[in-house]
């Protein structure tokens, strides 16, 4: 009985993890080319519009500098020069509505003083929020 149980469950999810898995190419796209322009501002120090796509209500990024929302996080950025960036090895995953992008970053600069470099797998996932692509949550792990 418990078994059945669990095989009637497992069917019900497969469905329902496989509708999230798949993101339309051009989402995709468009989402990588969302996170390429991220970096780009932040190498620019073009903080401005940076700051006006992450969800001010939402927005939680976890990094070796801890969990912060919008205000500190933000900040940080204003603190950080990148000398030279790659991102790569880029994976959509979501729906027409939320998307979790993971991509590939090696790096070099610094942030808040201290001299950053090497490879870190990071995760962005975006919210449309009234037409708008907003970042809600970011995280960073050094490989």
């Amino acid at each position: 009985m418990r078994l059945s149980a669990f095989l009637f469950g497992a069917a019900l999810l497969v469905p329902a993890v496989s509708a999230v898995a798949q993101v339309a190419p051009a989402t995709s796209e468009q989402m990588i080319q969302r996170e390429r322009t991220m970096w780009q501002y932040v190498k620019d120090h073009n903080l401005s519009p940076f700051r006006a796509a992450l969800d001010s209500t939402m927005y939680t990024s976890i990094s070796r500098y801890g969990v912060h929302g919008v205000p500190v996080d933000a900040a940080r950025y204003e603190w950080t020069t990148l000398d030279r960036y790659q991102l790569s090895e880029f994976q959509a995953r979501g729906d027409s509505a939320t998307v979790l992008l993971t991509y590939k970053a090696e790096l070099a600069g610094t942030s808040l003083g201290n001299r950053v470099s090497g490879t870190w797998w990071m995760a962005t996932i975006w919210r449309l929020k009234d037409g708008q692509w907003l970042a809600v949550f970011h995280s960073e792990s050094k490989v």
